[in-house]
């Protein structure tokens, strides 16, 4: 079992993924925006976040940035419907440890354990 933290302005998606994930039996905290999310991920030191990179406030690639200026090693993995690579790469250099592409689907747990066992144990 792991604690992750979901970042996400999009309520139905914020659900959907605790739903699945609970089910799964991890811990999870979720978040409505960047600047929630990023007192949470200081607060709560996840060991996995799910972060949306589109989001009013703060955006995305702007609370990893900030996590990764001040220390913060707690692997990313960013959410996005954005395709391209440009997106891709973009997010990577922020500091976002992978990239996943929403809408999420039937195998999102399976990937979920795999980034778990990469970065976590």
């Amino acid at each position: 079992m792991a604690k992750i933290l979901v970042v996400d302005d999009d309520e139905d998606m914020r659900d959907l993924i605790t739903f699945r994930l609970e089910n799964a039996g991890h811990d999870i905290t979720s978040a409505e925006d960047g600047v929630v999310g990023m007192k949470l991920a200081r607060k709560i030191k996840p060991d996995l976040i799910l972060m949306d990179l589109f989001m009013p406030r703060i955006d995305g690639f702007d609370v990893v940035r900030d996590l990764r200026q001040f220390g913060n090693k707690t692997p990313i993995i960013a959410l996005t419907a954005e395709q391209s690579d440009r997106g891709k790469k973009k997010a990577i250099k922020a500091g976002c440890n992978e990239v996943m592409h929403k809408p999420i689907t039937t195998c999102f747990e399976q990937q979920i354990e795999l980034f778990i066992e990469k970065y976590c144990e």
